[in-house]
């Protein structure tokens, strides 16, 4: 295009240079803001690289240690819920349990953990017959043990000085009890108990003492818990 005979170019508009230093601050200090809102918060505890494959007492122990040092009330939680879980016990029968024990003569802490390795579900796993409690549990619940001869599905059912207890006859040809019986001839059942490996029983010889159960447990903070 031509203007007068000469020829016109057309020039795009040029930002000018107050507004671009304008646009340039404001872009950067948006940048700021993202990262500074992206930075970690400070913690007690850094958490494990691989928390998902953490255990359930691993993430309890997590959660313990993260509490601010002498903050009583979380740990005081923190070992409750660790007993707990272990035994496979829901709060209310767990807390009937502490009752239960601080009724009973001598240090209720060791009270508890007596009656909760008491219990048909613990003595079936420390026996040997099952892998974990959760899995004793189970087989309880399908009608596998019997004690005293008497068949019995109760995971909660107490067993005392004396008991006899011994997978049914019926049961013992199922592939499970194939299984169970070679693990049988290297487990070492606890001083408390008596495991008769051939022919699938064992029997509680004495209470447990407390060197005899988990030393893993703190229940003293079970015991502060209910007292608060």
């Amino acid at each position: 295009m031509t203007v007068g005979g000469f020829w016109a170019v057309d020039v795009p508009e040029l930002v000018p240079l107050d507004t671009a230093a304008v646009l340039a601050a404001a872009l950067l200090e948006a940048g700021a803001n993202r990262t500074e809102a992206a930075a970690p918060r400070p913690c007690w505890h850094a958490p494990r690289e691989n928390p998902g494959a953490a255990s359930l007492l691993t993430r309890l122990e997590d959660l313990e240690a993260s509490t601010p040092p002498g903050d009583r009330a979380p740990r005081e939680r923190f070992g409750k819920q660790k007993v707990r879980r272990v035994y496979g016990v829901l709060e209310k029968q767990f807390r009937n349990y502490f009752i239960e024990a601080t009724r009973q003569s001598g240090v209720t802490g060791e009270a508890l953990l007596r009656t909760l390795e008491l219990r048909l579900d613990n003595i079936v796993f420390r026996l040997g017959f099952a892998p974990s409690r959760a899995a004793a549990r189970q087989m309880v619940n399908h009608g596998h043990f019997a004690v005293n001869g008497v068949p019995s599905d109760v995971p909660s059912y107490r067993l005392k000085v004396g008991d006899r207890l011994e997978v049914r006859e019926s049961h013992r040809d199922r592939e499970l009890f194939k299984v169970v019986k070679e693990t049988l001839r290297s487990h070492q059942a606890p001083d408390w108990l008596s495991l008769d490996a051939a022919n699938f029983a064992g029997s509680v010889l004495a209470m447990p003492r407390r060197d005899q159960m988990p030393l893993e447990f703190n229940e003293q903070l079970v015991v502060e818990y209910y007292s608060r």
